[in-house]
């Protein structure tokens, strides 16, 4: 199974808010979150399901992702800064289980780039760092978590635009 991990896309400074989760994508940020997704067609991807922080531009970067897809968003603390590293991982040893094959993760940093490199590494710092709308997708082995995950590639929106063509 394929996870692709996004963080969240420009969104409202946060001096604009009262409230840091209730910050919404700017315009910049809704076209930066469709040209992810539309990368991520690009790349091959079809996820079934996009997971989603809590945080207002965590979800509305998760629907325009799942709208291109057809997949369907579902809100998940585990993802709400700061990360549950290891209830993701278990999350997505339920999704390989009952056979999905691409699912997207969208959140915040640095809480993504931990997750990810306890994926991969079983450590939180390995230095990754994933841009707003940036993507990484980890292969999740079939025998997980016998078999090591992968991380198969990290992408910057700027290198994602360029897949899009925008």
């Amino acid at each position: 199974m394929e996870v692709i991990f996004i963080r969240h896309a420009s969104a409202q400074d946060a001096s604009e808010v009262s409230d840091d989760s209730q910050r919404r994508l700017t315009d910049k940020g809704r076209t930066e979150a469709r040209t992810t997704a539309l990368a991520l067609s690009e790349l091959g991807a079809s996820p079934s399901v996009v997971l989603a922080s809590p945080a207002v531009r965590a979800v509305e970067t998760a629907e325009i992702i799942a709208e291109e897809h057809g997949g369907r968003v579902e809100q998940s603390r585990m993802l709400a800064h700061p990360a549950d590293a290891a209830a993701v991982r278990s999350r997505c040893q339920q999704l390989l289980a009952e056979g999905l094959e691409c699912v997207v993760l969208v959140g915040h940093a640095p809480s993504l780039d931990h997750c990810i490199g306890e994926l991969v590494a079983s450590q939180p710092k390995v230095g990754i760092s994933l841009s707003k709308a940036g993507a990484a997708c980890v292969r999740l082995p079939a025998e997980y978590p016998d078999a090591a995950p992968e991380l198969r590639w990290l992408m910057r929106r700027e290198i994602l635009a360029k897949l899009s063509d925008r």
